[in-house]
């Protein structure tokens, strides 16, 4: 039904008696606020809106009102989009052959760069990275950083004979210790393979 019929009625019968028990003159509702909308374009940048800067992924246009408290709140700060944008993935502590497939998928460019290993330090995985987070335009370079050692690194020797590990051995100038049967198999050695070998380090193989 139209409001103007029943629900108009039942209105008015309400009202008239209400009236009765008013001991001031009835008011009129005061007048709405003239509100003027102006559409800003934006873009959720970690939770906070800011300005588009033209190529920002995901924008949309917000209308905000001026002239009330209620409705202010416009973004002043313009994002720091970039073209073509992608999110940096932290690839600290993967093989350099897994950081390179992340980074391609992307698409951003991997550049490998290198630092002096410390003993004991694992060879061919990346330590560090620059920038570690944030975006970056596809394809950008993102700086890869690999320990390489000066001294050598420390060959798998778990499963050979004892003369076939140490001629392995001797050619990073490892001392060795043997623990066990020396006539049978290597079982477990104390410095783990592919880290950072050190001349006169000595390593202990377990035969058995």
């Amino acid at each position: 039904m139209a409001g103007g019929t029943f629900p108009a009625l039942i209105w008015k019968a309400f009202m008239t008696k209400a009236l009765a028990y008013l001991k001031a003159p009835p008011e009129n509702f005061p007048a709405p606020p003239t509100l003027y909308a102006s559409p800003v374009t934006v873009v959720n940048r970690n939770g906070v809106l800011e300005r588009d800067n033209g190529v920002c992924h995901n924008s949309y246009s917000l209308e905000f009102f001026g002239g009330e408290p209620l409705f202010d709140g416009q973004p002043t700060r313009v994002a720091t989009c970039k073209p073509n944008e992608v999110e940096i993935p932290n690839v600290v502590g993967k093989s350099i052959a897994a950081a390179k497939t992340w980074l391609d998928g992307q698409p951003l460019t991997p550049e490998v760069v290198y630092k002096p290993a410390t003993t004991g330090e694992r060879i061919g995985y990346v330590v560090a990275q620059f920038p570690r987070r944030g975006t970056a335009s596809a394809y950008d370079k993102i700086t890869l950083v690999l320990a390489k050692s000066l001294h050598g690194v420390v060959p798998r020797v778990v499963g050979l004979r004892l003369p076939k590990a140490e001629q392995k051995l001797n050619r990073v100038h490892l001392k060795v210790k043997v623990q066990g049967n020396s006539r049978g198999r290597i079982i477990a050695q104390s410095l783990p393979p592919r880290t950072a070998s050190a001349p006169g380090l000595t390593i202990v193989l377990t035969l058995r």
